[in-house]
């Protein structure tokens, strides 16, 4: 009897202490990127480069999040404007697991679209549409990853309808905007976001290891975008990079996209400012310092000028900037307050707020990317 009831306890503590199978529910959760892709007949291929890589995030409470992001390309080829732009309708969506398929809520038709799960384990994922993809599960270390401030992007022209535009975020969730072509809003604009989406836009980046990427990619191919994306923290620009065709890393092209974007779902208010404020080319120099400031360094700098305070006071003028407009003789500046003669004779002074050039003094991340 009592051998009898030992082996009861044992078994019951066998059972107890075994590892409760996971369900796919539960298996998908998380962040994934494709890695082989088998069409029928055809053999296994290796993962697209670059942003044409796939990526999903699974949330818990029925949302996914698809990398690329959801494009009205036929609302696009409809236009007819000569600034046609392509409508962005976000990352996010919905999906079902139901009798091992997989449904995604695809918002441009509108419809699910049905992926048999061939398999699913804990770190790998097999689906099936007519065309097999195998998908592995990523973790990201965004813990360990620097937070930042603000982030400033700059979207360059292309062959093509490419959105040519400046935005600048920060942590409170204040958006300084320029949109140049192909774009919803011409012109520069204020706006606002909730400090959540920020929260989510540094996510993103950190998962990408933004700090340790190098600060050029280039692709072979011509007629691309090239794109800026420059981080601040307290005043300092901590990182500067460029790429040029989506050569960068996919996570990293993940986290950009959807900023170029960004402006279209944005309520703004037009910036009023005066003319000498705004520049002939995108590039701003202070000879003494070598320090180049191009596209988003240029549009940060810009920024700051279009919402500081125009004062009176003197200052020490220590240096020259370079400063690119057919209204302004020079502008002389201490780093923080910056004076702008005007060919008519008249001057006005800005304060920025903080010292520029002590928190971007010898930036090594600047002198990276004039390099490049």
């Amino acid at each position: 009897m009592i051998r009898n009831l030992l082996v009861v306890l044992v078994v019951l503590l066998f059972v107890s202490c075994e590892k409760k199978s996971q369900t796919p529910q539960e298996m998908i959760l998380g962040n994934w990127v494709e890695v082989k892709k088998k069409t029928k007949g055809e053999e296994d291929l290796p993962p697209p480069p670059g942003n044409d890589t796939l990526g999903y995030e699974f949330k818990g409470n029925g949302i996914c999040e698809f990398k690329h992001g959801y494009f009205d390309y036929e609302k696009f080829y409809n236009d007819t404007s000569s600034q046609r732009i392509v409508p962005y309708l976000g990352t996010e969506t919905k999906y079902i697991i139901r009798h091992k398929k997989l449904n995604i809520y695809n918002p441009i038709s509108k419809q699910w679209d049905e992926y048999r799960i061939k398999k699913i384990t804990p770190d790998s994922l097999v689906i099936d549409n007519g065309s097999e993809i195998l998908f592995a599960k990523k973790q990201y270390d965004t813990l360990n990853a620097p937070d930042f401030d603000t982030v400033i992007l700059s979207s360059s022209p292309c062959y093509g309808s490419c959105p040519v535009n400046n935005i600048m975020i920060d942590a409170n969730g204040n958006v300084a905007y320029q949109g140049l072509f192909h774009v919803k809003n011409i012109g520069f604009y204020w706006g606002k976001i909730k400090a959540k989406e920020f929260n989510s836009i540094m996510k993103q980046f950190k998962s990408s290891d933004y700090i340790h990427l190098k600060s050029g990619y280039f692709a072979t191919h011509t007629d691309d975008r090239t794109v800026y994306v420059t981080f601040v923290k307290n005043g300092k620009i901590v990182k500067a990079i460029t790429d040029y065709g989506s050569d960068a890393p996919k996570e990293f092209v993940w986290a950009y996209e959807p900023l170029i974007f960004k402006a279209q779902n944005i309520k703004f208010t037009p910036q009023k400012s005066p003319q000498f404020l705004n520049t002939d080319f995108n590039k701003i120099v202070f000879p003494k310092q070598n320090l180049y400031l191009f596209e988003s360094e240029f549009f940060y700098l810009l920024s700051k000028f279009r919402s500081g305070i125009e004062i009176d006071t003197q200052f020490e003028e220590k240096y020259e900037m370079y400063y690119y407009n057919k209204l302004v003789e020079k502008v002389k500046t201490d780093g923080r307050n910056y004076k702008f003669y005007l060919k008519d004779g008249t001057t006005h002074t800005i304060d920025i707020g903080f010292d520029f050039l002590t928190a971007n003094e010898n930036n090594k991340e600047l002198n990276d990317e004039q390099n490049n």
